[in-house]
């Protein structure tokens, strides 16, 4: 089990589906009732904690190694969003995946960019969009706020200057609504001291084309900001 084998924290797998394994394991882990009952309950709550604390390491390990990118992304695609609510536990359980991921990837687009070759940047960013722009559908605002704050920063890393224009550019509703959540943190996004680049001359560059941006911006706010979500 995992839990049995992390007590030293093995290496981080580079094969995409073992690691998706293990993360979903060290999530449930993580994630697990406290146990009840009077029976040995000391000892079953000591083990517990043991191995929540493990599973905790496990996971802060996992988010700083390259495997991460491509099981994140993974996390974010398995979760079948339009399943009826049948069983309140797997539901909380996905919602709980998806948030570690969106939050992991958030972490790794503002200081991990440098894991990536700069051709694969485009790649993920059309993939996040996708993520943003299903979940906006199902109305999940945690996870899509947190999913517009990974673009917005990967938006700067790759000195994604159109952004604004590019997103401005939508006229379906449910685009819309995805574009709205990262203009709103976009700004934040580009002004984070949490956000390393390798050339400080981007931000400015991404700062000076938000301004030049800013009525155009409005007019898309009267436009669709007033419109009620569905």
């Amino acid at each position: 089990r995992m839990q049995a084998g992390m007590t030293n924290l093995p290496q981080h797998s580079d094969n995409v589906e073992e690691e998706l394994r293990r993360i979903q394991l060290a999530l449930d882990a993580v994630f697990s009732p406290r146990p009840a009952g009077p029976s040995n309950q000391q000892d079953a709550s000591a083990q517990w904690w043991e191995q929540r604390q493990l599973a905790d390491r496990y996971l802060t390990s996992f988010q700083a190694s390259e495997v991460s990118w491509m099981v994140c992304d993974r996390l974010l695609q398995e979760s079948n969003v339009e399943q009826a609510a049948s069983n309140p536990q797997q539901t909380i359980q996905q919602q709980q995946r998806r948030f570690f991921a969106a939050q992991t990837l958030h972490t790794k687009c503002r200081a991990d960019a440098f894991q990536l070759p700069p051709n694969s940047l485009p790649s993920l960013r059309d993939s996040l969009l996708n993520h943003l722009k299903k979940y906006s559908a199902v109305r999940d605002i945690a996870l899509t706020n947190r999913l517009a704050m990974c673009i917005a920063a990967l938006a700067v890393q790759m000195s994604w200057t159109t952004i604004v224009s590019d997103l401005l550019s939508t006229s379906a509703q449910e685009d819309a609504s995805a574009s709205l959540q990262i203009l709103k943190v976009l700004p934040e996004e580009c002004a984070s001291d949490r956000l390393i680049l390798v050339d400080e001359n981007v931000r400015y560059y991404m700062r000076d084309h938000l301004v030049s941006s800013s009525a155009h911006v409005f007019h898309f706010l009267q436009t669709f900001g007033g419109t009620p979500e569905r």
